[in-house]
């Protein structure tokens, strides 16, 4: 008991939901219990911790004992506990069925520009309006240049393209039936207004259409798990799949079927396996056209010079490098022959 008191004192300062299941050898289903299952029942109370199991674990000719327990400081996730009486112990198994919370992925986010209301003419016009001499104060830095002439762009943008965001479902819904569609439809039709006129009634026909949407939807999902684990029953690859979904996981695995050499294609795994090293095609590290590295930052630097100095300037993006020696160069100027 000492020691069950000291591991409840520790795990108390966790925070988190805890379980503790076993042969505890108090019985309390006895009436009235002895003095070692009172003392147990009351450091259970003292805790919060709950029993689930109610009915008699370890049934003899002579006795009848609860002393296979479960406790629980959650005891609200659980829908259902109970024993299982089976031949291999005197001990019968106990069980408790707990609520499954799927924890939601964060909705992943689409930013785009509307260009519904878009017009040409009127967007050229505010950008001939701009003041765009100030970008002329910062010559000498092409970074602050860059970012004022962002600036001004990006807010002439925004009035005639504005930004909008849009959600979009990280996975899809099979058992969303055309029919429950509408009827989500027809709910929202009820909120809007119900909110715009704030009238009981309407605030009654939308609890009974959000009532009813809510009773669909967990039909619909039951029907369809219910129908897939059937159908795949046998088949632990498809079932193991709609455990995943039912647990918001997504399989990544990527099975290789068939790889082609030259004329030939392979398609059984005795045969991919048995290929050799130099059959298989390997990327080289740079790509099979390898290109040197460009600093976007120093491109975009060369081009803010040349247009500063009214100068031609050779770079990567503009005929590509000018090559001395062994040596590419960054920036070339013919008339000048400058790196």
């Amino acid at each position: 008991m000492n020691n069950l008191e000291l591991l409840i004192k520790k795990l108390e300062v966790l925070d988190i939901e805890i379980n503790i299941i076993g042969d505890f050898n108090f019985d309390v289903g006895a009436s009235p219990p002895n003095a070692p299952t009172k003392h147990f029942l009351d450091l259970c109370n003292l805790y919060q911790y709950h029993q689930l199991i109610k009915e008699p674990t370890r049934i003899t000719e002579r006795s009848s004992t609860t002393i296979d327990l479960f406790i629980t400081n959650n005891p609200t996730m659980y829908v259902k506990s109970g024993v299982c009486h089976i031949g291999i112990s005197d001990h019968s198994l106990v069980y408790a069925i707990r609520k499954l919370c799927v924890s939601r992925k964060d909705p992943r986010i689409i930013r785009s520009r509307q260009f519904r209301d878009f017009n040409a003419n009127s967007f050229r016009y505010d950008l001939s309006l701009a003041p765009w001499h100030i970008i002329e104060e910062y010559e000498n830095d092409p970074n602050l240049a860059w970012d004022a002439w962002k600036t001004i762009f990006l807010k002439i943008s925004d009035i005639h393209a504005p930004k909008r965001s849009r959600k979009i479902r990280n996975k899809h819904s099979p058992w969303l039936t055309p029919e429950l569609k509408k009827l989500m439809f027809e709910r929202d039709r009820l909120k809007r207004i119900a909110s715009k006129h704030d009238i009981e009634h309407n605030w009654s026909k939308y609890r009974s259409a959000r009532n009813n949407v809510n009773r669909c939807i967990q039909d619909a999902k039951a029907a369809y798990y219910h129908n897939y684990f059937r159908n795949s029953f046998g088949d632990i690859k498809n079932t193991w799949k709609g455990v995943n979904e039912l647990m918001g996981k997504n399989s990544h695995t990527n099975v290789i079927s068939s790889i082609k050499v030259g004329d030939c294609n392979y398609t059984s795994s005795s045969d991919i396996r048995e290929l050799q090293e130099n059959t298989i095609a390997v990327i080289p590290p740079c790509g099979y056209k390898p290109e040197n590295k460009q600093s976007v930052i120093a491109l975009k630097m060369l081009a803010w010079i040349a247009e500063r100095d009214n100068i031609a300037i050779r770079h990567a993006r503009n005929h590509g490098e000018q090559r001395i020696g062994k040596y590419l160069v960054d920036g070339f100027n013919v008339e000048t022959n400058t790196v």
